[in-house]
């Protein structure tokens, strides 16, 4: 070693000087360590930042915005998050509901995730059945929009039909005692069902394909017991041969 000291680091540019004069984005906040939090809550307070390599700070003005899926209450009084750093950000908070509680937003959101997906991934355009949407909407989605974007892109890249069908979605969702898919454990009402689906859908293709996804799941229920599917659709046998028939499904998995 010849002895000499090294040389400093380059000064970096830092997310905060970055951003100055616009808005930052601060997502999972509640997992900051401590030592970051008071790093952070400085910032705030001064308005100071030190590039890195570098020890002479610049001012900074930014617009934070910051998200979190944990109880920042709980965390201070766990002792996890500073309560000081707490109320800096706690200006203007806001609550998102988890997507379970405003399911009627789902076809729109699939909607555009289906755009985002076939964009980045680069895969043939793709369309999500009405059957395929029905299945979501009966899904509790404990991982909220993250768990939708990543079925919507697994299904993307696993399928290889222009149309996702229910099966391209593999989630469990609740059933009442007839076998039929239940949301909250209450059947939708048409006018409930009617805000869910998106105004750009063709009426009559999406009715068809609706007709075809629940007598398929009712075959599937069943195990292809066709005189039950009748009974429980509330159709006669040879309402349901026809039907079949005009749908093309072949045979009880449809």
């Amino acid at each position: 070693m010849s002895g000499e000291l090294s040389p400093a680091p380059t000064a970096r540019e830092g997310v905060f000087e970055a951003a100055h004069e616009g808005t930052l984005f601060l997502d999972e906040a509640a997992e900051m360590s401590l030592p970051a939090q008071a790093k952070l809550l400085r910032v705030l307070t001064d308005g100071l930042v030190t590039r890195l390599g570098s020890t002479k700070p610049r001012h900074t003005d930014v617009r934070l915005l910051v998200a979190t899926n944990r109880d920042l209450k709980r965390r201070v009084h766990e002792g996890d998050f500073r309560e000081d750093l707490y109320y800096r950000l706690a200006v203007v908070p806001l609550t998102v509901p988890p997507l379970r509680d405003h399911r009627e937003d789902t076809p729109e959101l699939c909607a555009l995730l289906l755009a985002q997906a076939v964009r980045d991934l680069k895969t043939p355009p793709r369309r999500i059945s009405a059957g395929a949407i029905q299945t979501l909407l009966s899904y509790d989605f404990p991982g909220n929009i993250r768990e939708l974007r990543n079925l919507i892109e697994r299904a993307c890249i696993l399928s290889v039909a222009e149309e996702i069908t229910p099966e391209s979605f593999p989630v469990s969702t609740p059933r009442n005692t007839n076998g039929v898919v239940a949301r909250n454990s209450a059947d939708l009402t048409p006018d409930q069902l009617a805000e869910m689906i998106p105004q750009t859908h063709n009426l009559r293709d999406f009715l068809a394909s609706l007709e075809k996804a629940v007598i398929q799941r009712a075959l599937k229920i069943t195990d292809g017991a066709q005189a039950e599917v009748a009974r429980r659709l509330g159709m006669s046998r040879s309402d349901l041969s026809y039907k079949l028939g005009k749908h093309r499904i072949k045979d009880a998995a449809g």
